[in-house]
């Protein structure tokens, strides 16, 4: 070898070298920014509200559902590895079968029983599932990352990845310590499904573009369809009614087979990411719900979508063999959509509608659904147009990310992309979905730090300091000026808003059980009959109803159900999860005006125990009267008094509100009320300038009876006069005792409340 080779040779060898230490030094650094926003996310989730899930000896859990969900537990780590396919203490009198497979439910005993050793004690068991969802929000930041260092490289992954470990709202607080619910599950797992589909449309259009499917890269195709599979089968069994979601991949693959098909490119990447996909997640789920009711169903929604690559690659290729044009495709395409979806609807009607109501149910939800808060609109939660749940949610990012939608749907339409436009059909479906039910921004969160960390990335770019290759980040690590200023731009429009709203929600455990309500179920459990005769009833392995006499029901509204279940050990009639007529037959108690009605309908129920709250007869009274099938204008109105320049509300009860059985138990223990003072109220209709309509008071008088206040109104020829009290523990009609109710118990958690101390939670044991 010359000297000259030798030299040139030496210069190489060392910036190879340099290349090399660079390329780890950057993954090493990425890393470490990955690991901080892990570490972010669990501070978030863990420490901030610790306190309030560890109290006062007890372990809370923040929400109704993960109740639930922790009844289900116990009962699996006391028959580990066995779920118990009957629920007798779900709901009184008939009990309920247990219908899914509930990964959740049995990931969350899988792992207290491995930490246990096989033998945890209870308090270890409420532990681990109290920190299980905290730390699986913190995981989801790690394929939030991958997906954006897939799209747009690790810039914007590492900047994805901080935001949706901050983001407030919906998906920060059902990813909290304490919220043993499926939801993070699901963000988890479809995250995760995605980001492995996202990679293998990335490989496969690379493949097309070689035009070569016998590649290395072609093996990532299958593994990572194949692992997109797993996963989204894994998700399925989280949440059986999350395979709407399906509808997700499916709407995509006719997206970009009309886009491909179009642009003359080769499909065939797509009819094996279609069918590999489709084919592993229907091996990983169908198997496991097999003895489901709704298995025809589960059926039927995953072969169309095993089909529907084979069908849409066939089309294509006729189209293309007999040389017609183009358009011909999309036409077709949309022709075979609608005589399939005909024949399915005359060859099974009711599965064809089944089908439609889920859709439905998902992305228009009505009637009493909409009392429910989850499930009320994003942008109309209670009627009228407001943009704070928006904001709540999101902040700024919001607009960066439609900004950010719009310009990668303008760049689909123009080139075609297949993994940019998996990630636009994936985000217009999910928002759509939250538009509905504002419960659905949990989904929407991932969406949101993406295409955030794409803007970011977009404006790094601009200003010369963004990655132009994989291999170069270089001008990354510059101190160049403007890195940082792009970087001082991000953190005042994109992170320092919503930071304080994170640690807001973050330090606010809501839905959780207050004291009262754990230490009042907390003596039913001491001081009521066990409904079986046994304790041990409760932790037995059921497979079927099992008869007694010695059962009953407690009575509550269905917020509370899974509380009295698993916390009381009692059997509730009523839950979140029970059909609208026994929650309706439940509100008519509540509401009735007379006392035979209260009693037909408790004897009726088998009710042995009533529990009301104060919310009960306060803040969730409109609930009830609307389950009732009545309106909280019958019961009590919101009116207006003026106070210098601005406008003071005040809440006014009308007779039918105190005759309620809630009331007359809940706020005067059941017993005899006289008449003690009245408030008749003149009032007109107004209009403010947002055209909102209002009531205005414009003349009150006060009597010492009702029948004084009826007499006066009926004497006043001019304005809209009503009769009303303004304390609702002050009662402007008198009230007869309550038979065979006895208040047996009240909540040592006292409330201050209209210059009175009254317990939170009260129990009256009924006995006609």
């Amino acid at each position: 070898m010359s000297k000259k080779k030798h030299k040139v040779q030496n210069r190489i060898v060392p910036q190879l070298k340099d290349t090399k230490k660079q390329r780890v030094s950057r993954r090493f650094l990425v890393g470490i920014a990955v690991g901080l926003c892990v570490a972010i996310a669990l501070y978030l989730r863990v420490y901030l509200p610790y306190d309030d899930i560890f109290t006062n000896g007890w372990v809370k859990f923040s929400s109704n559902d993960a109740y639930y969900y922790m009844r289900l537990v116990d009962n699996m780590v006391h028959n580990f590895p066995h779920l118990m396919s009957f629920d007798q203490y779900l709901v009184y009198p008939d009990g309920q079968p247990i219908q899914s497979f509930y990964l959740f439910a049995r990931l969350l005993a899988g792992v207290s029983w491995i930490i246990g050793l096989g033998h945890p004690a209870q308090h270890l068991i409420d532990t681990v599932c109290a920190f299980v969802p905290a730390v699986m929000g913190a995981l989801v930041v790690i394929p939030v990352y991958f997906i954006g260092k897939a799209l747009w490289g690790r810039l914007a992954g590492v900047i994805s990845a901080a935001l949706i470990a901050v983001l407030p709202g919906e998906f920060l607080g059902r990813s909290m310590l304490g919220f043993a619910d499926h939801h993070v599950a699901e963000v988890l797992f479809s995250t995760v499904a995605m980001m492995f589909l996202i990679m293998a449309v990335r490989n496969g259009q690379k493949c097309m573009k070689l035009n070569n499917l016998k590649s290395r890269d072609s093996v990532k195709v299958v593994i990572y369809s194949i692992l997109a599979g797993i996963f989204w089968g894994i998700y399925g069994l989280t949440w059986q009614s999350g395979l709407l979601f399906l509808f997700i991949t499916f709407l995509y693959f006719v997206v970009q087979f009309v886009i491909d098909h179009l642009r003359h490119r080769d499909i065939r990447y797509l009819c094996i990411i279609g069918v590999v996909f489709n084919l592993v997640a229907m091996m990983v789920f169908l198997p496991s719900v097999i003895h489901l009711s709704a298995y025809l169903f589960y059926l039927t929604l995953m072969s169309g979508t095993l089909l529907l690559p084979l069908v849409l690659g066939g089309l294509s290729w006729f189209i293309n063999r007999k040389a017609l044009l183009t358009y011909w495709y999309p036409l077709s395409v949309l022709g075979l959509g609608l005589v399939g979806a005909g024949i399915f609807y005359l060859v099974n009607p009711s599965l064809f509608m089944e089908i439609v109501g889920v859709f439905r149910f998902v992305f228009v939800p009505s009637g009493t659904q909409l009392t429910t808060i989850e499930m009320q609109p994003l942008l109309f939660p209670n009627g009228s147009f407001t943009l704070s749940l928006v904001w709540g949610n999101f902040g700024l990012t919001i607009f960066v990310a439609l900004a950010s939608l719009v310009i990668l749907a303008r760049g689909m339409v123009k080139r075609g992309d297949a993994n940019k436009s998996l990630i636009v059909v994936w985000t217009v479906i999910i928002l759509a979905m939250a538009l509905g039910q504002r419960r659905f921004t949990y989904y929407l969160a991932v969406n949101v730090a993406l295409l955030t960390g794409y803007m970011s990335w977009l404006m790094f770019k601009f200003c010369g300091v963004g990655e132009t290759s994989k291999r170069k980040m270089s001008s990354l690590y510059t101190n160049d000026a403007n890195v940082v200023f792009v970087a001082l731009i991000i953190l005042i429009v994109v992170f320092l808003p919503i930071i304080p709203s994170a640690v807001s929600t973050a330090s606010q455990v809501r839905y959780a059980p207050s004291d009262a309500w754990c230490e009042s179920l907390d003596w039913l459990r001491e001081n009521s009959p066990e409904p079986f005769g046994d304790s041990d009833a409760y932790w037995r392995l059921s497979n079927g109803k099992e008869n007694s006499d010695s059962t009953y029901g407690v009575l509550s509204w269905w917020d509370y159900g899974y509380w009295i279940t698993r916390i009381g050990h009692r059997i509730p009639n009523v839950t979140p999860g029970q059909n609208a007529m026994v929650q309706a037959d439940v509100a008519t108690f509540f509401t009735s005006q007379d006392k035979q009605t209260g009693d037909g309908i408790i004897n009726e129920l088998g009710s042995k125990y009533v529990i009301i709250d104060l919310d009960t007869v306060t803040s969730k009274f409109w609930a009830v009267a609307r389950y009732a099938g009545k309106d909280q204008s019958d019961y009590f109105g919101i009116y207006y008094v003026a106070d210098g320049n601005q406008l003071r509300p005040v809440q006014a009860f009308y007779p039918t509100y105190y005759r309620s059985l809630a009331v007359r138990l809940y706020n005067f223990d059941g017993k005899a009320t006289i008449e003690q003072k009245a408030i008749a109220l003149c009032y007109e209709d107004r209009t403010d300038m947002a055209g909102n309509y209002f009531r205005l008071i414009t003349d009150s008088r006060e009597f010492g009876t009702y029948n004084d206040a009826e007499a006066y109104v009926s004497n006043q020829k001019v304005g809209n006069w009503v009769v009303v009290s303004g304390n609702p523990f002050i009662s402007p009609v008198a009230l007869d005792a309550v038979e065979h109710y006895r208040l047996v118990y009240g909540s040592e958690e006292k409330l201050l409340l209209w210059e009175a101390e009254i317990s939170e939670v009260k129990i009256f044991e009924y006995a006609e």
